[in-house]
């Protein structure tokens, strides 16, 4: 595991749960199972795992990508297989390449993460702890709990807190544009993790990170612009998606 210190064997638990089989997920592997999952149940549940950030048809058939910050930022990759009639989903640790900075802020948020750390990964500024990293930047060098940060932005009472959060989002809007193209993900891009569905509000009253997503003053907008951009409110998705994958492999 990437963040920890831990080796997880398929073949271990099998031996020692008695099981037939056993299959390991990366973590958004599972979590892009559960966008199929809650696209199963999306006629029942009329989207309430839901939240539109940007709208365009979703295709048949058509690559999907989902995304999201929470502890780290995890990414995967969501193709059809013809042979099977279904969809299959690839993980990736994507976030751990080089981030992108847009703009002169941008530029000076990966300039001060470079003096600090030797190197400036997506990672690093579009997760909690990134978070943290964007408020220490913009404060001069005091450092706040991503919670605290968020809450305070959400409230109100720290203008500091606010510009972390609306710049965290702006890269995560414009990671999601770039993986739009990426994959030509005509099926949907969807943001999951913990963080981004609790600044809801947030993203009612401020549009940077459907604005970041479309990026206007890009030759291939308009390809962005018929990508839907759908976050993720349910906390289970991992959980779904596991269930997804445990059903499907009988």
């Amino acid at each position: 595991m990437t963040n920890l210190n831990w080796t997880i064997s398929a073949n271990e638990v099998q031996t020692k749960a008695r099981w037939r089989r056993a299959r390991v997920l990366n973590d958004f592997e599972a979590v892009g199972y559960g966008v199929l999952a809650l696209e199963d149940e999306s006629a029942a549940s009329n989207g309430e795992h839901h939240h539109l950030i940007h709208s365009a048809p979703v295709s048949p058939k058509e690559p999907k990508v989902v995304l999201g910050p929470g502890t780290g930022f995890g990414q995967a990759q969501i193709f059809w297989n013809e042979k099977t009639e279904n969809y299959k989903c690839f993980p990736s640790e994507g976030a751990h390449g080089d981030f992108a900075p847009r703009g002169p802020d941008q530029r000076a948020l990966s300039e001060f993460i470079e003096k600090q750390k030797g190197y400036c990964e997506l990672e690093h500024v579009c997760c909690g702890p990134g978070l943290e990293n964007i408020y220490e930047f913009l404060s001069g060098g005091e450092r706040r709990p991503a919670p605290d940060i968020a809450e305070a932005a959400l409230n109100e009472t720290d203008v500091r807190a606010y510009q972390a959060v609306v710049m965290f989002l702006s890269i995560l809007g414009q990671e999601a544009g770039n993986w739009a193209l990426r994959s030509l993900a005509r099926g949907g891009v969807y943001i999951a993790g913990g963080i981004t569905p609790k600044l809801i509000p947030i993203l009612e009253n401020n549009a940077c990170l459907e604005q970041s997503y479309l990026h206007k003053e890009s030759r291939f907008s308009q390809v962005i612009e018929s990508v839907p951009l759908i976050l993720i409110t349910n906390d289970d998705i991992g959980l779904s998606g596991s269930c997804w994958y445990a059903i499907g492999s009988l």
